[in-house]
């Protein structure tokens, strides 16, 4: 079984761009080689998916909720690292990062993207950045709060299990 990480970005998201932010950073829009665009929960945006589509439909998703259903954390950013560089990053662990955002696309909008580089150490090491709303799609739904990630987590676990893939909550 393989050690991998699980860890969550520090940072509030409260910023009225937080979303913008977030997206163009785990998508590298503001590069001239943006990453590819997967996401699930977010509908019309086109094919290929158009990258301002996709950060609006973030935006007014979370903006058209019920403020009773919402949350002044707009989002949260999750990291799942490895402690080296996958040779093909489209196989086992693409799957395994796919089907942690399908777990949470059944309520929430989500989006992920492969990364290698770390800008904090310099060093390269594979890890998928997942960007979720905490605000749901579905009407009247409650909102992605603390207690409720935390169940994802165990379901998040169990997923990675079936690939193989030993999962660790890091601070």
């Amino acid at each position: 079984m393989t050690d991998v990480n699980i860890k969550f970005v520090n940072g509030t998201y409260q910023n009225t761009d937080a979303i913008h932010n977030a997206l163009s950073y785990i998508f590298h829009l503001d590069s001239k080689k943006p990453l590819p665009i997967r996401f699930y929960g977010v509908v019309n945006i086109g094919y290929p998916p158009d990258p301002k589509k996709l950060i609006e439909a973030f935006e007014e998703n979370y903006y058209s909720q019920n403020p009773k259903y919402i949350l002044p954390q707009q989002l949260w950013h999750m990291l799942v690292t490895m402690p080296f560089t996958l040779d093909e990053p489209y196989g086992d662990y693409f799957y395994m990062a796919d089907s942690i955002a399908r777990i949470f696309s059944y309520e929430y909008p989500v989006c992920y993207a492969y990364h290698t580089e770390n800008k904090t150490t310099g060093n390269e090491h594979s890890h998928f950045h997942f960007i979720i709303s905490t605000a749901s799609y579905i009407p009247d739904f409650p909102a992605l709060d603390e207690n409720r990630m935390t169940e994802y987590l165990t379901k998040i676990k169990e997923t990675a299990g079936y690939y193989n893939v030993n999962l660790t909550l890091k601070e």
